[in-house]
């Protein structure tokens, strides 16, 4: 009987080691609960383990309500993948990737869906994704930072600045066209300055053509010789092809290359490692595959059979859109632009209070847009405690969210690799953002942010 009752137990003890072995190893039942994960680490290899960490804990309502909204909202999109990160006051609160970065197995061991290239093709928080329009805040604090710094005036004239570009002998252009001659550099931070957007039925936006230069590209389409929209702050216009030439001027004004300048005064300051130009040669690859829906589908195919609902992308060159829409990057490199926003490791708080004023127009209304971002709700208190900012983006196989509030600290970042109205994926932020926040609103955002 003692024998039996010994081997009874030496066997409950091994199922029940191998059975929390197995778990702890599982990554999509991830039960880490450390809400406290730093992402501001100096130590690289330590930070390497860190944020590559899920924190999901199923035994979390919340988390459990997190999770379900963004696996219906995959499910809904048809989503090759989403990451997602949550941060306060620069700890991670909550993490989740889901799907494959690499949907058609282009770059895996298909015979083995259950292989260990299998696994290591999951999304993560740490994969490079397009970011798309994302780009126009972090052009629009390296504006700020000039701004602050005494070497640019909003106020002034573009041309002023202009000036050295539309003079060298790189131009094709020698002086600066008529429409560009009364604008201020605060009227294109704001998208009041009467330049109109791309026009999507001419496909402006996934522009193929082999160009590096944003006035080539304004040229191309007739941008530079139309008349403007409106007298500058007299509306709003949503502009891209305003926003590209924030490029020049910070080169022109800082003597550096646009890339060179937001390295030394935004990526290295946030920590932002895995952040660039999106460009395989001049800047970084994407490791989340841009995608479309394969057209010859239904809506109704099996979402599972994700091999057969996904098309690559075709290539684009968005080096004429630096500062409008050219950056990658991570949830992780996200989240720490926003967490080095609100700790002052950017800029000052009297520039961050100017930043998060909405520009008004002669009417008194308020666009609901500051510098570089969308105000939710619109308010001129700071101190309000659901006073939130948020910008999104949209282009050829990648879209993405950043949603935060500047007082409290916290940032939800999304990326995807498939173009959706970036709207959809601000209402979602904004729905996470109820789930574990009482009291935040539910904001209007509209059809400005999918562009």
């Amino acid at each position: 009987m003692k024998k039996i009752i010994s081997f009874l137990l030496l066997t409950f003890f091994l199922i029940s080691f191998f059975k929390s072995s197995y778990a702890s190893t599982d990554t999509n039942t991830n039960t880490n609960t450390n809400t406290n994960t730093d992402i501001f680490i100096n130590n690289k290899n330590e930070a390497k383990n860190t944020t590559e960490l899920e924190i999901h804990d199923t035994s979390n309502n919340s988390h459990q309500k997190l999770f379900s909204e963004v696996f219906e909202f995959q499910k809904k999109w048809r989503l090759p993948s989403i990451v997602i990160s949550i941060v306060e006051d620069g700890k991670q609160v909550w993490t989740k990737g889901l799907g494959l970065k690499d949907a058609l197995f282009k770059n895996s061991d298909t015979s083995n869906r259950n292989s260990k290239n299998i696994k290591n093709n999951n999304a993560t928080l740490n994969t490079i994704y397009r970011i798309a329009s994302l780009s126009k805040p972090i052009a629009a604090m390296a504006i700020m930072k000039l701004y602050e710094d005494g070497k640019i005036d909003l106020n002034e004239k573009c041309s002023k600045y202009l000036n050295k570009y539309f003079n060298s002998s790189n131009s094709n252009y020698k002086e600066i066209p008529e429409n560009l001659k009364n604008i201020t550099v605060y009227q294109v931070l704001t998208h009041t300055s009467g330049i109109r957007h791309y026009d999507y039925e001419k496909g402006e936006k996934e522009n193929d053509k082999p160009i590096t230069d944003p006035c080539d590209s304004m040229c191309m389409y007739g941008v530079l010789e139309e008349q403007l929209l409106f007298p500058p702050s007299c509306g709003y216009c949503y502009s891209s092809y305003a926003y590209n030439l924030l490029q020049y001027i910070i080169e022109s004004v800082s003597g550096e290359s646009y890339m060179q300048f937001l390295q030394k005064n935004i990526f290295n300051p946030a920590n932002m490692t895995k952040s660039g130009l999106d460009h395989p040669v001049e800047g970084i690859q994407l490791e989340a595959i841009p995608y479309r829906l394969n057209e010859n589908l239904n809506s109704t195919s099996n979402f599972e059979s994700s091999c057969q609902q996904y098309v690559e992308a075709p290539a684009i060159d968005v080096r004429w859109k630096k500062s409008g829409g050219g950056i990658a990057s991570t949830v992780n490199d996200l989240s720490k632009f926003a967490m080095a926003l609100d700790n002052l490791k950017i800029l000052k708080a009297e520039t961050l209070t100017k930043v998060y004023t909405s520009a008004k127009l002669p009417d008194g209304n308020l666009t609901q847009y500051g510098i570089g971002w969308h105000i939710f709700p619109v308010s001129d208190d700071k101190n309000d405690d659901n006073f939130w900012v948020g910008h999104g983006g949209g282009a050829t196989g990648g879209s993405s969210y950043l949603l935060r509030n500047p007082k409290k600290k916290i940032a939800i970042s999304i990326l995807t690799n498939l173009q959706i109205r970036p709207s959809f994926l601000g209402m979602l932020a904004n729905r996470l953002a109820q789930v574990l926040y009482p009291n935040i609103p539910t904001f209007k955002i509209g059809s400005d942010a999918k562009k």
